[in-house]
């Protein structure tokens, strides 16, 4: 299977990235705060988004690298992921909030990104998420 990040697999939508914010549940996941909900919908689909905020990284530049290298160890990864959710046949909003405080290599991103999948798919298989 083709591991790509297509355009309908981003989180975009300003009023479901408020919702997943308010009504959602989040954990720690090592450099990571993840923030997840799940939905009923016709067909299982999940959606992520990422941030990287300001107030660490000043320079846009280092906000940038970081969102890539975040996009790029879900999009090598997520295989997992996905075929839990289509089993829970639900949908899922996903956000990675990046909270560690210095620059990170890409190997340590790839490692928290694991950490983070690693937990979300064990939360849909034990039905904790709503």
């Amino acid at each position: 299977m083709k591991q790509t990040l297509k355009k309908h697999e981003r989180l975009k939508s300003y009023i479901r990235i408020r919702e997943l914010f308010e009504k959602g549940e989040k954990f720690r996941a090592g450099s990571f705060l993840v923030y997840f909900i799940s939905r009923e919908v016709n067909s299982p689909e999940l959606q992520m988004g990422v941030s990287v905020g300001s107030r660490y990284f000043k320079k846009a530049v280092d906000r940038n690298l970081l969102k890539r290298r975040t996009r790029e160890a879900y999009r090598l990864q997520k295989q997992g992921l996905i075929e839990a959710v289509e089993k829970s046949k639900k949908g899922m909003d996903v956000f990675f909030v990046f909270v560690h405080q210095e620059m990170q290599q890409y190997e340590e991103v790839f490692k928290d990104m694991k950490q983070a999948i690693d937990q979300l798919i064990k939360k849909i298989e034990h039905g904790t998420s709503r």
